[in-house]
């Protein structure tokens, strides 16, 4: 039960109204700072004024600030039971934290109370999304639009759904209808763009991410998707220069380094750099891989520098670049300038011919170990492949997935041992899929896949050749030149640099083959290509 409202005197209400009109005005120019400071002034003389309550909660939202804004939600709840727009802030909120469950019980409790709630519909669509309920996200999408047919937002975020689902003509038609009801939509027009980078459109998608640019010239997520795009076309120098943009792009979760020293503005190759500098991991183990490809002609301009990558690839690091220093941590005192490890791209990799000769392996496994492991797996077979066929990667993992199953073809070959590159605990799985299908996948139980990055390397060293999705696993054994048969998803998935070929291996590792879903989700056709690959290789050295 609600508590009585005060009464305000009329000197105070048309103070609180004045400090509440100020506060609108800036929530309409998008300056929320300010507009948090007049609401807050306007509720300090009415503490119950719902109209003030609503609006302050949905700038502290936007502001982040997000216990404050709880406060206010809860007192506004208590005291107007049965408003929708109070429930609606409240599952904003929820959303913001990620509690997908709590949000969803908050737009019903809106929609409840207002039926014909458009955004409230919209909202509960957007969450659907995220919790991958993409049908459920489409019904709710659908009623908001039903709702109100103007809604630019809802069809915005209904192109993302169908884009989810793989429905990629149909969700360029929503991003129309979005930029048709609001001309200046500039993450419509990015949105459209990464659609049509789907379907391999690639100069409309290029065009889109322009135009998304020109409306916002501080869209980060435009210039990042653009780069991208550039980097993948092998467009090396523009795209390696918008790769900046990837520090302001939320959704990516990347984190600068926090440091009082000067950032590595210029490298010449021509000119020694005496100065001492500090290269700091970024991103995941495989994109550190990626790019340690560049430490050798790194450390003959810069040879003080210092690396600091994942600890788990140190002793993988210091067996390859002996004249390299790599730690753990670093001291301010201890360097002059520092660089994140991806921008090594704009200084050794601008284009195509920087390519040209790379060595077919720049880190060396321990050899004295593969051969251990080699002996203990090879039994009576000739030949000893490595296979891997699962991602955990949040975001696209499932699309660069594959089941166990879909190798079936492949592992049916005689004269070949095939051994787990895959990390965690598949000791279940692999004894009820070895014993369903009458097959014999290995374990290497000397070596932990996971945390022991130098034996995983010592294996797949082990192996004649290695077939594996897009993982860790493939920037190692590509890394260490080996000879690797590498299955990529179509569209979602396909990351830039797997797209950067020369007739079929990959540009980064000359000892890469790359095969390609030729339908979206189907690897029927990859495996069996790659089985005909190795079949014939096989029986060529009998």
């Amino acid at each position: 039960m609600s508590r009585p409202l005060s009464t305000p005197s009329p000197n105070n209400f048309e103070q609180a109204k004045h400090f509440f009109l100020l506060g609108l005005e800036n929530i309409n120019k998008e300056l929320f700072e300010e507009a948090e400071r007049f609401l807050c002034l306007s509720l300090d003389l009415l503490p119950d004024r719902l109209s003030t309550l609503t609006n302050l909660s949905a700038v502290l939202i936007k502001l982040d600030k997000l216990e404050k804004a709880n406060e206010i939600i809860s007192k506004a709840i208590a005291l107007y039971p049965d408003n929708e727009n109070i429930y609606f802030n409240q599952g904003q909120l929820f959303e913001n934290n990620k509690n997908w469950h709590l949000a969803l019980a908050s737009y019903g409790k809106a929609i409840g109370l207002k039926f014909d709630y458009a955004e409230a519909h919209m909202s509960r669509g957007i969450v659907l999304n995220e919790m991958k309920r993409f049908e459920e996200a489409l019904v709710s999408l659908d009623q908001a639009i039903e709702i109100k047919p103007d809604l630019a937002v809802a069809h915005n975020n209904r192109g993302i759904v169908l884009k989810e689902l793989k429905r990629f003509d149909q969700a360029l038609q929503s991003y129309d209808s979005a930029i048709e009801f609001k001309h200046d939509y500039a993450e419509a027009y990015s949105n459209r763009g990464i659609a049509l980078v789907e379907l391999k459109r690639f100069d409309e998608a290029l065009a889109c991410y322009e135009q998304a640019i020109e409306l916002k010239p501080d869209f980060a997520d435009a210039y990042w998707n653009k780069s991208v795009l550039l980097l993948s076309l092998q467009d090396f120098e523009n795209g390696w220069l918008l790769y900046e943009w990837r520090w302001k792009c939320k959704h990516l979760g990347y984190s600068a380094m926090v440091t009082g020293k000067p950032k590595l503005t210029q490298l010449k190759s021509d000119t020694r750099y005496e100065k001492k500098l500090l290269v700091w991991a970024e991103q995941g183990v495989g994109d550190q891989v990626l790019y340690a490809g560049m430490f050798d002609q790194l450390l003959k301009m810069a040879p003080s520098s210092q690396i600091m990558l994942d600890k788990r690839l140190t002793p993988l690091l210091k067996r390859s670049l002996p004249q390299g220093t790599f730690i753990e941590s670093a001291l301010e005192s201890e360097y002059d300038e520092h660089l994140p490890i991806a921008d090594l791209g704009k200084y050794f990799r601008t284009c195509r011919a920087d390519f040209d000769g790379l060595k077919n392996n720049y880190l060396v496994a321990d050899k004295t170990r593969a051969n251990k492991i080699r002996n203990s797996l090879i039994g009576h077979n000739k030949f000893l492949c490595g296979i891997n066929w699962s991602s955990k990667t949040e975001k696209i993992g499932v699309e660069k997935s594959m089941q166990l199953d879909d190798l079936l073809p492949l592992l049916g070959l005689k004269d070949i041992a095939f051994v787990s590159l895959q990390y965690g605990d598949v000791q279940q799985q692999l004894q009820v899929f070895n014993e369903k299908h009458a097959v014999d996948i290995l374990e290497c139980t000397s070596v932990d896949n996971f945390d022991d990055l130098d034996g995983h390397a010592a294996l797949i060293e082990a192996c004649d050749f290695v077939v594996s999705i897009s993982n860790t696993s493939a920037h190692i054994a590509g890394a260490i030149g080996k000879e690797t048969y590498l299955m990529c998803p179509t569209g979602k998935g396909l990351l830039w640099y797997w797209s950067n070929q020369s007739n079929g291996k990959s540009l980064w590792y000359p000892s890469i083959h790359i095969h390609e879903q030729h339908s979206m989700g189907q690897w029927d056709d990859v495996v069996e290509k790659i089985k005909l690959i190795i079949e014939k290789k096989i029986n060529e050295i009998k």
